[in-house]
């Protein structure tokens, strides 16, 4: 008898998605991030989203979100100077330090872990740090989304704030995470978190055992109608509390 693939390898890669992802459902976890499924179903538009990250960027990059006029004339360039993206933007702005003594934009890191088992490679793409005051600032920038909820139970700020503690530390600075809720309905943002040492053994232990019960799941969905309607994969999902119709292109062969 052949021994069944294994679907979890030794070192499982991790990041805040796929943390997300597997603490809301298991089965689109596995379809998600370990097999690497196309999704079936449309997903929530994200056009705007990735504009607005990208304007940010370019502002920070290219000059000052304080500088109104500056911002006004890059929302042009962009083809996006809508009401929506200059609320977007001066909210932006009043979250936003004035001065820095060094700033990054959209940073990747990982973080390994070894011992206990099992292992797993942690990543976290960044979309601002802030270095001030002593602070090592960190910045998550959100287009939309639904009310936050506290970052110390968030776990993909927990994937983040453990990835990036090594380098705060190495500054000599505060690791700070604040997640900036952008659009106009989300009125305040989460409570800026600065997780102290034994916040971070805290969720080191988390991440590794919510990754031993990855390895040891038979990702079962969690078949809840108001989680199912929004999943991408509720069309090819036998355990689906929505089911509908695939949105997968078909693929015509000619002759």
């Amino acid at each position: 008898m052949s021994t069944p693939p294994r679907l979890v390898p030794p070192l499982l890669r991790i990041s805040p998605t796929a943390m997300e992802t597997w603490t809301t459902c298991a089965r689109k976890f596995l379809l998600r991030h370990l097999l690497g499924i196309t999704p079936s179903d449309a997903g929530p538009p994200s056009d705007e989203g990735l504009r607005l990250h990208a304007v940010l960027r370019f502002v920070h990059d290219h000059g000052s979100c304080h500088d109104a006029a500056f911002v006004d004339e890059t929302l042009v360039a962009h083809g996006c100077a809508t009401d929506a993206m200059r609320v977007r933007m001066a909210r932006h702005r009043d979250r936003c330090p004035s001065t820095a003594d060094a700033s990054r934009h959209e940073v990747e890191r990982a973080r390994y872990h070894h011992r206990p088992v099992p292992m797993f490679l942690a990543t976290a793409r960044i979309d601002a740090i802030w270095v001030h005051d002593g602070i090592f600032d960190v910045r998550d920038y959100k287009s939309g989304g639904l009310s936050p909820m506290e970052l110390r139970d968030d776990i993909r700020a927990q994937v983040q704030a453990w990835v990036l503690a090594p380098r705060a530390a190495a500054m000599g600075a505060r690791l700070q995470l604040r997640y900036e809720y952008l659009a106009p309905e989300i009125v305040e943002d989460p409570e800026v978190w600065e997780p102290d040492a034994d916040d971070l053994d805290a969720v080191e232990e988390r991440l590794r055992s919510e990754v031993e019960a990855i390895h040891g799941s038979d990702f079962t969905g969690v078949a809840e109608a108001t989680v199912c309607a929004r999943c991408q994969y509720r069309s090819v999902c036998s355990q689906s509390a929505a089911p509908g119709a695939p949105t997968w292109p078909v693929l015509g062969i000619e002759a």
